[in-house]
Protein backbone atom coordinates (compact mmCIF):
# COMPACT_ATOMS: atom_id res chain seq x y z
CA UNK A 1 0.00 0.00 0.00
CA UNK A 2 1.56 3.44 -1.02
CA UNK A 3 -1.09 6.09 0.06
CA UNK A 4 -2.72 5.03 3.62
CA UNK A 5 -1.25 6.55 6.87
CA UNK A 6 -1.77 3.51 8.92
CA UNK A 7 1.00 1.55 10.74
CA UNK A 8 1.69 -2.38 9.53
CA UNK A 9 2.49 -5.31 11.68
CA UNK A 10 0.90 -7.24 14.35
CA UNK A 11 1.01 -4.60 17.14
CA UNK A 12 -1.58 -3.51 15.67
CA UNK A 13 -3.43 -6.08 15.74
CA UNK A 14 -3.60 -6.44 19.46
CA UNK A 15 -3.66 -2.08 19.77
CA UNK A 16 -0.28 -2.05 21.83
CA UNK A 17 0.67 0.57 23.33
CA UNK A 18 -0.90 1.84 26.39
CA UNK A 19 -4.65 1.10 26.48
CA UNK A 20 -6.38 1.03 29.18
CA UNK A 21 -9.98 0.12 29.04
CA UNK A 22 -12.37 -1.03 32.21
CA UNK A 23 -15.47 0.05 34.40
CA UNK A 24 -16.69 2.04 31.18
CA UNK A 25 -16.07 2.08 27.13
CA UNK A 26 -12.77 4.25 27.54
CA UNK A 27 -9.49 3.87 26.22
CA UNK A 28 -6.44 5.87 26.94
CA UNK A 29 -2.82 5.87 25.63
CA UNK A 30 0.01 7.83 27.70
CA UNK A 31 3.34 8.78 28.31
CA UNK A 32 5.55 7.17 31.09
CA UNK A 33 6.27 9.33 33.85
CA UNK A 34 9.90 9.92 34.65
CA UNK A 35 12.11 7.05 35.65
CA UNK A 36 14.88 7.53 37.80
CA UNK A 37 16.77 4.69 39.84
CA UNK A 38 17.28 5.11 43.41
CA UNK A 39 17.74 1.49 44.40
CA UNK A 40 15.33 1.71 47.70
CA UNK A 41 13.07 -0.51 46.63
CA UNK A 42 12.79 -4.30 48.19
CA UNK A 43 13.05 -7.38 45.94
CA UNK A 44 9.55 -7.91 46.00
CA UNK A 45 8.78 -4.46 44.39
CA UNK A 46 9.03 -3.80 40.73
CA UNK A 47 8.66 0.06 40.86
CA UNK A 48 7.07 3.04 42.65
CA UNK A 49 5.27 6.14 41.06
CA UNK A 50 5.24 8.48 43.70
CA UNK A 51 3.62 6.46 46.40
CA UNK A 52 2.30 3.87 44.71
CA UNK A 53 4.34 0.66 44.28
CA UNK A 54 3.83 -2.49 41.62
CA UNK A 55 4.85 -5.79 43.30
CA UNK A 56 6.77 -8.36 41.20
CA UNK A 57 4.06 -10.90 41.17
CA UNK A 58 1.46 -8.31 39.69
CA UNK A 59 4.40 -7.37 37.11
CA UNK A 60 4.53 -11.28 36.31
CA UNK A 61 0.49 -11.51 36.00
CA UNK A 62 0.41 -8.71 33.57
CA UNK A 63 3.45 -9.99 31.35
CA UNK A 64 2.14 -13.47 31.48
CA UNK A 65 -1.64 -13.23 29.88
CA UNK A 66 0.12 -10.44 27.47
CA UNK A 67 2.40 -13.05 26.46
CA UNK A 68 -0.04 -16.17 26.14
CA UNK A 69 -2.60 -13.93 24.03
CA UNK A 70 0.64 -13.03 21.85
CA UNK A 71 0.96 -16.68 21.75
CA UNK A 72 -2.31 -17.65 20.81
CA UNK A 73 -2.20 -15.84 17.55
CA UNK A 74 1.35 -15.73 16.71
CA UNK A 75 3.04 -19.13 18.57
CA UNK A 76 5.46 -18.93 20.61
CA UNK A 77 8.88 -18.76 18.14
CA UNK A 78 7.26 -14.89 18.15
CA UNK A 79 9.80 -13.74 20.91
CA UNK A 80 12.76 -14.52 18.87
CA UNK A 81 11.97 -11.96 16.29
CA UNK A 82 13.53 -8.97 15.72
CA UNK A 83 11.64 -5.36 16.42
CA UNK A 84 13.77 -2.26 16.21
CA UNK A 85 16.92 -3.86 17.38
CA UNK A 86 15.59 -6.05 19.97
CA UNK A 87 13.99 -9.04 20.10
CA UNK A 88 9.93 -9.28 20.45
CA UNK A 89 10.28 -10.62 24.01
CA UNK A 90 11.91 -7.19 25.34
CA UNK A 91 10.01 -4.92 23.28
CA UNK A 92 6.29 -6.57 24.72
CA UNK A 93 8.41 -6.65 28.30
CA UNK A 94 9.15 -2.35 27.90
CA UNK A 95 5.61 -2.01 26.71
CA UNK A 96 3.95 -4.19 29.89
CA UNK A 97 6.38 -2.02 32.15
CA UNK A 98 4.67 1.42 30.74
CA UNK A 99 1.32 0.25 30.73
CA UNK A 100 1.97 -0.37 34.34
CA UNK A 101 3.63 2.70 35.53
CA UNK A 102 1.15 5.01 33.20
CA UNK A 103 -1.96 2.37 35.39
CA UNK A 104 -0.23 3.31 38.86
CA UNK A 105 0.15 7.19 37.44
CA UNK A 106 -3.24 7.89 36.31
CA UNK A 107 -4.38 6.27 40.14
CA UNK A 108 -2.38 9.27 41.69
CA UNK A 109 -4.48 11.52 39.20
CA UNK A 110 -7.75 10.32 40.29
CA UNK A 111 -6.69 10.94 43.73
CA UNK A 112 -6.04 14.28 43.33
CA UNK A 113 -9.41 15.06 41.29
CA UNK A 114 -11.16 13.15 44.17
CA UNK A 115 -12.18 10.17 41.74
CA UNK A 116 -13.10 7.19 43.85
CA UNK A 117 -14.89 3.76 43.33
CA UNK A 118 -18.11 3.06 45.01
CA UNK A 119 -19.26 0.59 47.04
CA UNK A 120 -20.62 -1.46 44.48
CA UNK A 121 -17.31 -1.71 42.24
CA UNK A 122 -15.44 -2.65 45.08
CA UNK A 123 -18.24 -5.60 45.84
CA UNK A 124 -17.52 -6.78 42.18
CA UNK A 125 -14.02 -6.35 42.05
CA UNK A 126 -13.49 -8.51 45.09
CA UNK A 127 -15.81 -11.31 42.94
CA UNK A 128 -13.62 -10.71 40.08
CA UNK A 129 -10.17 -11.45 42.11
CA UNK A 130 -11.49 -14.05 43.77
CA UNK A 131 -13.35 -15.60 40.52
CA UNK A 132 -9.76 -15.08 38.92
CA UNK A 133 -7.74 -16.30 41.27
CA UNK A 134 -9.38 -19.68 41.78
CA UNK A 135 -9.23 -20.50 37.98
CA UNK A 136 -5.34 -20.56 38.49
CA UNK A 137 -3.90 -24.04 39.61
CA UNK A 138 -1.76 -24.04 42.38
CA UNK A 139 1.33 -24.49 39.67
CA UNK A 140 0.56 -20.98 38.39
CA UNK A 141 -0.32 -19.71 41.42
CA UNK A 142 3.75 -20.79 42.79
CA UNK A 143 5.00 -19.73 39.66
CA UNK A 144 3.63 -16.05 39.64
CA UNK A 145 3.59 -15.84 43.60
CA UNK A 146 0.39 -14.08 43.29
CA UNK A 147 -2.36 -13.93 45.82
CA UNK A 148 -5.80 -12.96 45.40
CA UNK A 149 -5.36 -9.49 47.30
CA UNK A 150 -2.56 -8.73 44.73
CA UNK A 151 -5.24 -9.34 42.21
CA UNK A 152 -7.79 -7.28 43.82
CA UNK A 153 -5.33 -4.30 43.98
CA UNK A 154 -4.66 -4.65 40.71
CA UNK A 155 -8.10 -4.49 39.46
CA UNK A 156 -9.14 -1.35 41.77
CA UNK A 157 -6.23 0.39 39.74
CA UNK A 158 -7.08 -0.32 36.66
CA UNK A 159 -10.55 0.54 37.79
CA UNK A 160 -9.66 3.75 38.96
CA UNK A 161 -7.76 4.23 35.41
CA UNK A 162 -10.62 4.04 33.52
CA UNK A 163 -12.53 5.92 35.67
CA UNK A 164 -10.42 9.13 35.71
CA UNK A 165 -10.10 9.10 32.01
CA UNK A 166 -14.45 8.78 32.07
CA UNK A 167 -14.29 11.62 33.94
CA UNK A 168 -11.90 13.97 32.51
CA UNK A 169 -13.61 13.35 28.97
CA UNK A 170 -17.17 13.21 30.27
CA UNK A 171 -17.60 16.48 29.08
CA UNK A 172 -16.34 16.21 25.47
CA UNK A 173 -19.07 17.46 22.34
CA UNK A 174 -20.17 14.20 21.14
CA UNK A 175 -22.44 15.14 18.11
CA UNK A 176 -19.91 14.63 14.98
CA UNK A 177 -21.66 15.21 11.46
CA UNK A 178 -21.60 12.95 8.70
CA UNK A 179 -19.88 14.93 6.99
CA UNK A 180 -17.17 15.12 9.33
CA UNK A 181 -17.17 10.68 9.26
CA UNK A 182 -17.77 10.17 6.04
CA UNK A 183 -15.94 7.28 4.51
CA UNK A 184 -15.84 6.54 0.88
CA UNK A 185 -14.87 3.56 -1.00
CA UNK A 186 -12.34 4.37 -4.27
CA UNK A 187 -10.65 2.44 -7.05
CA UNK A 188 -7.30 4.02 -8.58
CA UNK A 189 -4.71 3.38 -11.02
CA UNK A 190 -1.59 4.67 -10.20
CA UNK A 191 1.45 5.39 -12.82
CA UNK A 192 4.58 5.89 -10.49
CA UNK A 193 7.42 8.21 -12.03
CA UNK A 194 10.79 7.96 -12.23
CA UNK A 195 12.08 11.93 -11.73
CA UNK A 196 15.03 11.46 -13.64
CA UNK A 197 14.38 9.21 -17.20
CA UNK A 198 10.61 9.53 -17.55
CA UNK A 199 8.53 12.62 -18.83
CA UNK A 200 5.77 13.61 -16.85
CA UNK A 201 3.05 14.83 -19.70
CA UNK A 202 3.47 10.71 -21.23
CA UNK A 203 2.71 9.56 -17.96
CA UNK A 204 -0.17 11.67 -17.47
CA UNK A 205 -1.32 10.94 -21.45
CA UNK A 206 -0.85 7.50 -20.51
CA UNK A 207 -3.81 8.15 -17.72
CA UNK A 208 -5.61 9.85 -19.44
CA UNK A 209 -6.34 7.09 -22.34
CA UNK A 210 -7.08 4.54 -19.60
CA UNK A 211 -9.70 7.37 -18.46
CA UNK A 212 -11.22 6.83 -21.99
CA UNK A 213 -11.07 3.60 -22.49
CA UNK A 214 -12.76 3.73 -19.08
CA UNK A 215 -15.69 5.76 -19.63
CA UNK A 216 -16.05 4.21 -22.65
CA UNK A 217 -16.97 0.96 -21.11
CA UNK A 218 -13.60 -0.49 -20.28
CA UNK A 219 -13.79 -2.37 -16.64
CA UNK A 220 -11.96 0.36 -14.40
CA UNK A 221 -10.38 -2.69 -12.26
CA UNK A 222 -9.72 -4.31 -14.68
CA UNK A 223 -7.28 -1.45 -16.24
CA UNK A 224 -6.41 -0.85 -12.41
CA UNK A 225 -5.59 -4.56 -12.36
CA UNK A 226 -3.58 -4.71 -15.79
CA UNK A 227 -1.88 -1.28 -15.59
CA UNK A 228 -1.31 0.17 -12.14
CA UNK A 229 1.98 0.26 -10.39
CA UNK A 230 -0.46 -0.47 -7.31
CA UNK A 231 -1.01 -3.88 -5.96
CA UNK A 232 -3.61 -2.27 -4.21
CA UNK A 233 -6.84 -1.33 -6.53
CA UNK A 234 -9.36 -0.33 -3.52
CA UNK A 235 -9.06 1.92 -0.67
CA UNK A 236 -11.76 2.78 1.63
CA UNK A 237 -10.67 5.68 3.61
CA UNK A 238 -12.08 9.10 5.76
CA UNK A 239 -11.13 12.29 5.64
CA UNK A 240 -7.09 12.92 6.73
CA UNK A 241 -6.31 9.14 6.13
CA UNK A 242 -4.79 10.05 2.80
CA UNK A 243 -2.77 12.92 1.28
CA UNK A 244 -4.12 15.82 0.65
CA UNK A 245 -4.55 16.08 -3.30
CA UNK A 246 -5.90 13.05 -3.45
CA UNK A 247 -8.33 13.02 -0.13
CA UNK A 248 -9.53 16.52 -2.28
CA UNK A 249 -9.98 14.44 -5.38
CA UNK A 250 -11.59 11.59 -4.06
CA UNK A 251 -14.19 12.93 -2.33
CA UNK A 252 -15.05 15.04 -4.77
CA UNK A 253 -16.64 12.89 -6.93
CA UNK A 254 -19.59 11.04 -7.02
CA UNK A 255 -20.52 6.75 -7.70
CA UNK A 256 -19.38 6.07 -11.46
CA UNK A 257 -17.21 9.43 -11.98
CA UNK A 258 -13.28 9.40 -12.94
CA UNK A 259 -11.19 12.20 -11.23
CA UNK A 260 -8.68 14.02 -13.94
CA UNK A 261 -5.26 12.85 -13.01
CA UNK A 262 -3.76 13.74 -9.72
CA UNK A 263 -0.33 13.77 -8.34
CA UNK A 264 0.75 12.72 -5.34
CA UNK A 265 4.21 11.95 -3.58
CA UNK A 266 3.64 8.25 -5.05
CA UNK A 267 3.22 9.25 -8.55
CA UNK A 268 0.07 9.92 -10.67
CA UNK A 269 -3.15 8.52 -10.15
CA UNK A 270 -7.08 7.92 -11.85
CA UNK A 271 -9.49 8.12 -9.13
CA UNK A 272 -12.73 5.82 -9.69
CA UNK A 273 -15.50 6.27 -6.70
CA UNK A 274 -17.28 3.34 -6.09
CA UNK A 275 -18.86 4.62 -2.99
CA UNK A 276 -19.38 8.05 -2.19
CA UNK A 277 -20.97 7.48 1.52
CA UNK A 278 -20.09 3.77 3.10
CA UNK A 279 -23.00 4.37 5.41
CA UNK A 280 -21.55 1.27 7.91
CA UNK A 281 -18.20 2.60 7.82
CA UNK A 282 -19.20 6.34 8.66
CA UNK A 283 -20.67 4.91 11.67
CA UNK A 284 -18.06 3.00 12.93
CA UNK A 285 -15.87 6.32 12.19
CA UNK A 286 -17.73 8.60 14.37
CA UNK A 287 -16.86 6.14 17.50
CA UNK A 288 -13.06 6.46 16.04
CA UNK A 289 -13.47 10.68 15.96
CA UNK A 290 -14.61 10.17 19.08
CA UNK A 291 -12.38 8.46 20.70
CA UNK A 292 -10.05 10.58 19.42
CA UNK A 293 -11.73 13.40 20.58
CA UNK A 294 -11.70 11.76 24.06
CA UNK A 295 -7.91 11.15 24.32
CA UNK A 296 -6.75 14.74 23.15
CA UNK A 297 -9.02 16.02 26.01
CA UNK A 298 -7.36 13.33 28.52
CA UNK A 299 -4.02 14.14 27.49
CA UNK A 300 -4.40 17.65 28.15
CA UNK A 301 -4.80 17.29 32.00
CA UNK A 302 -2.60 13.77 31.93
CA UNK A 303 0.55 14.99 30.45
CA UNK A 304 1.32 17.52 32.26
CA UNK A 305 0.71 15.86 35.71
CA UNK A 306 2.66 12.68 34.26
CA UNK A 307 5.68 14.97 33.31
CA UNK A 308 6.15 15.75 37.02
CA UNK A 309 5.82 12.31 38.68
CA UNK A 310 9.41 10.17 39.85
CA UNK A 311 8.95 6.49 39.23
CA UNK A 312 11.59 4.53 40.80
CA UNK A 313 12.77 1.38 38.96
CA UNK A 314 14.01 -2.09 40.47
CA UNK A 315 16.07 -3.84 37.43
CA UNK A 316 17.09 -6.51 38.84
CA UNK A 317 13.38 -7.62 40.20
CA UNK A 318 12.77 -6.69 36.50
CA UNK A 319 15.10 -8.20 34.50
CA UNK A 320 14.37 -11.90 36.58
CA UNK A 321 11.07 -12.51 34.77
CA UNK A 322 11.88 -14.36 31.88
CA UNK A 323 9.30 -15.52 29.47
CA UNK A 324 10.47 -18.72 29.62
CA UNK A 325 9.87 -19.41 33.28
CA UNK A 326 6.52 -18.48 32.61
CA UNK A 327 5.78 -21.54 29.85
CA UNK A 328 3.88 -23.58 32.02
CA UNK A 329 1.34 -21.10 33.08
CA UNK A 330 -1.18 -20.94 30.53
CA UNK A 331 -3.83 -18.22 31.80
CA UNK A 332 -4.38 -15.54 29.46
CA UNK A 333 -7.93 -14.04 31.40
CA UNK A 334 -7.29 -11.36 33.37
CA UNK A 335 -9.22 -9.15 31.50
CA UNK A 336 -11.90 -11.13 30.12
CA UNK A 337 -12.83 -12.17 34.22
CA UNK A 338 -12.14 -8.01 34.79
CA UNK A 339 -14.57 -7.89 32.28
CA UNK A 340 -17.26 -10.16 33.04
CA UNK A 341 -18.01 -8.59 36.79
CA UNK A 342 -17.49 -5.22 35.92
CA UNK A 343 -18.05 -3.84 31.93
Amino acid sequence: MKLKKRIFGILLLFGIGVFISGCGKGKVRMASAEIVFTGTLSENEVFRVEEEVCTLAQARLLLVNEKNQYEKSFGSELWKQELGGQTFEDYIRDVVQNQLAQMKAMVLLARREQVVLGEEEEEQIQKAAEAYFSSLTAEEIGILQITEEEIQQFYKDYCLADKIYQYLTSQVEEEISDSEARVIVVQHILLEVDEETEDKQEIRNRLLELKRQAEEGSSFSSLAAEYSDDSVIEYSFGRGEMEKAFEEAAFALSVGEISDVVESSSGYHLIYCVNDYDVEKTTNNKVTIMEKRKQAAFDRVYQGFAAGLVSEINEKAWNSIRFEELSSVATQSLFLTYKEYLE
